[in-house]
């Protein structure tokens, strides 16, 4: 889902845009890469704000990161990778 997102903003957004979401996506496939988007909840997104702020991400970098993964979520659901419950 993360991956189909980058591939869109490839096609659809300035390369700088696209470098800072393949870094979120990194961080986000890091944390999450083990799960699957209908078992994340908010413990799960409270644990990664706590593991990024330890590993001394500002809070700035932090609501990128929970920005782009709203982006992708809401592209899976639009383009139908997921239902939305």
């Amino acid at each position: 889902m993360l991956n189909a997102y980058l591939d869109w903003l490839r096609v659809y957004r300035k390369p700088k845009t696209v470098r800072g979401a393949a870094c979120s996506a990194r961080k986000l496939l890091e944390h999450f890469g083990h799960c699957h988007v209908a078992e994340l909840g908010p413990s799960d997104l409270d644990a990664f704000i706590l593991q990024r702020r330890e590993s001394g991400a500002c809070d700035k970098t932090i609501n990128g990161d929970l920005v782009y993964l709203r982006a992708a979520l809401n592209h899976a659901v639009s383009t139908a990778l997921i239902r939305e419950s």
